[in-house]
Parts: C-alpha cells; structure tokens; sequence
C-alpha cells in the first residue's frame, strides 16, 4: 500500500484505530472552511492533523507521507505540547523501493521514536508510550 494523500493515510489510520478499539479524530481545518466562507478572515492554524484516544490516554498526532516537513506552527505545537505532557507526535508514512511501507514516530525535533512495517505495532506502541509518559 502507498499513500496518494495525507487524508489517504488519515483514512486508513481511523479504520485501523478503530480496528484496536481506540478512536482516532481528525482535527477540522478551519482555516481552509473559513476562507471558503469569508476570503478575507485571517487564517488560524489547527494544532495538527488529529488525536488518537486509547484506554491508556490520548496523543496529538501530526501525519506526515514521505519526507513532508513540518511547518513552523507544527513545530512549535509538537514541542510545546512534549514538554508539557510527552504525548505528541509525528506520524510519518513512507515508502521506498527497498524497504516498501514504513511508519515512523518521530517527535517535534524530528528525532525518530519507532518505526514498523505495520500500522497497528505503531498505534500499539503510540499506547505503550502514553502509559511511559504518564508515568514518568
């Protein structure tokens, strides 16, 4: 499997959240509705792509497919959120001829965390993390 498009992966990424028994929610972008409405209306930035709830606790994710970089607001956003709570990642899906689909976890300094053929290790290692964050 390849991803065309980050809403691609979202896609696959809630069926396979719901798959696990945990919910993952996209976060609207109201900037792009907003200026749809209204071209004038300064744009504000969500804080990224969605959360991911399990029973251990919830993470922001930011999805990402290839070598996508974050923006500075991303950035920011992943880094003030890992200082305060340690639950907020980069999600990375990428594929290349040698080693076909990976996903990556990487937090907001780009500093890679996990990385799995299959999505769901990565989502139950996601798990394993917030409980390590929690309590540490």
């Amino acid at each position: 499997m390849r991803y065309a498009t980050e809403q691609a992966f979202q896609q696959h990424l809630e069926l396979v959240a719901q798959a696990a028994g945990y919910r993952y929610t996209q976060i609207p972008d109201v900037a792009k509705a907003n200026y749809a409405i209204n071209k004038h209306v300064p744009a504000v930035k969500r804080p990224c792509d969605g959360i991911l709830s399990t029973p251990a606790g919830m993470c922001w994710l930011e999805l990402k497919i290839q070598n996508t970089k974050l923006s500075e607001h991303q950035i920011a956003h992943l880094q003030r959120e890992c200082r305060m709570h340690g639950n907020a990642w980069v999600l990375r899906a990428k594929h290349t001829q040698k080693t076909g689909l990976r996903y990556y976890l990487e937090t907001g300094d780009g500093e890679m965390v996990w990385s799995d053929t299959s999505l769901e290790s990565t989502i139950e290692e996601i798990k394993i993390l917030i409980i390590l964050n929690r309590e540490a």
